[in-house]
């Protein structure tokens, strides 16, 4: 993308407004493409729609329809191998020692865990075993989740982009780099409870809830640990992790505040999800919530077919592009493969795939978060709840 600013001859202003939203693919205009970029921008400029009931939706929904036709999900049941032999996929094992066979396997996991541990790069193409060997990740995030006992002053937007100056080159130079300063100069601003106001799931009514994300530097050595979650690093009651944790929200409210006004004394709940709870919960190379950045050629990124017959990928880090509408897209193209069939097209045409009869009805109280966690667990015990 800075090829093209360059040729176009654009001033540090002009550039830092263009790419003012590349924070939602982790890459810089230095090694972002402008496809990359433009794909981001029609997104918002067709609305970025936000489903009611929120993203929890999406999952609970799919899951309904997986149930229905005779799925099953299975939650806490971490796989530790994708099992291969002479170049054609038999199933996977999981963490308890159970062996599930299987004649094809799909997986949205981090892309290089993928390759490079659950299946072993013995079984892949040396160019994609080097692709992804040298392959950087998009930067990671902290995000800072405030709830406030009012609206916020500021309600015109649903989405804030909020710059501490005017050369986003400098910016991600610095984060590359690996520094962190003490003040944040870059925030997105998301504030949930406009996106669906009135909604009891997201805070009691005449209260405001929103988040504050900002990028980080790659790495753990910011963070006071040397091993991330994934590798089976601690980190949650380390000193400093903690120390650090303190200071980076901190930092975070103050940026807050120079882009929304004063909100401190209205605070009723606050949190921070680092880099490092990222990586806890999905497994994500260096927490980053973005896939691959950069993966052999400019621009280049792996399709959801593997060489490994069976197996195949669908995820952040495929061809189709990180975020929600990038991951689903990958799972359509994913499934148009092994069928044989245009699905994408099918579906903008207006084909449904499924048996709406089939779907449960769902009564006044629907928790979508209840039922996210399958049948098998949904009145299981330790269920946050909205009261």
């Amino acid at each position: 993308m800075s090829e093209l600013f360059d040729h176009c001859g654009l001033s540090t202003r002009a550039r830092t407004v263009l790419a003012a939203q590349s924070p939602n693919y982790g890459m810089g205009p230095d090694i972002a493409t402008v496809g990359t970029h433009a794909m981001v921008t029609d997104h918002y400029i067709r609305g970025a729609y936000v489903p009611v009931g929120g993203g929890q939706s999406l999952a609970a929904t799919l899951i309904e329809v997986l149930e229905a036709h005779g799925g099953e999900l299975r939650t806490r049941s971490r796989v530790t191998s994708i099992d291969v032999v002479e170049r054609t996929v038999t199933g996977v094992r999981l963490a308890d020692g159970t062996s599930l066979g299987a004649p094809l396997v799909i997986s949205g996991a981090d892309y290089r865990r993928t390759v490079l541990e659950l299946v072993g790069a013995e079984h892949f193409s040396p160019r994609i075993v080097r692709s992804t060997r040298e392959a950087t990740v998009g930067l990671p995030f902290a995000t800072v989740y405030v709830a406030l006992d009012r609206p916020p002053a500021r309600q015109a937007e649903a989405n804030v982009w909020w710059y501490a100056h005017e050369d986003i080159g400098e910016l991600y130079r610095g984060l590359y780099a690996g520094e962190q300063p003490d003040d944040v100069r870059f925030l997105f601003i998301s504030f949930a409870s406009l996106k669906e106001p009135g909604a009891r799931h997201l805070c009691p009514p005449g209260q405001a809830n929103f988040q504050l994300m900002t990028m980080c530097p790659p790495g753990y050595r910011h963070w006071g640990v040397t091993r991330g979650p994934a590798e089976g690093g601690r980190y949650r009651r380390e000193p400093a992790y903690l120390a650090e944790k303190k200071r980076f929200t901190d930092a975070v409210l103050r940026a807050g505040e120079r882009a929304l006004g004063p909100f401190r004394d209205h605070i009723t709940h606050l949190e921070l999800a680092t880099p490092l709870t990222q990586e806890r919960y999905t497994l994500s190379t260096g927490g980053s919530p973005f896939g691959l950045a950069t993966w052999g050629a400019t621009g280049a990124r792996p399709d959801t077919a593997t060489g490994v017959k069976g197996l195949h990928v669908v995820g952040q880090s495929t061809r189709y592009g990180s975020g929600i509408t990038g991951v689903m897209v990958s799972g359509t193209a994913c499934a148009s493969r092994i069928l044989g069939r245009p699905l994408l097209t099918e579906a903008h045409a207006g084909a449904v795939f499924g048996d709406r009869s089939r779907l449960p009805a769902r009564a006044a109280g629907w928790d979508p978060l209840a039922v996210s966690r399958g049948a098998a667990r949904r009145d299981a015990r330790g269920l946050a709840k909205v009261d």
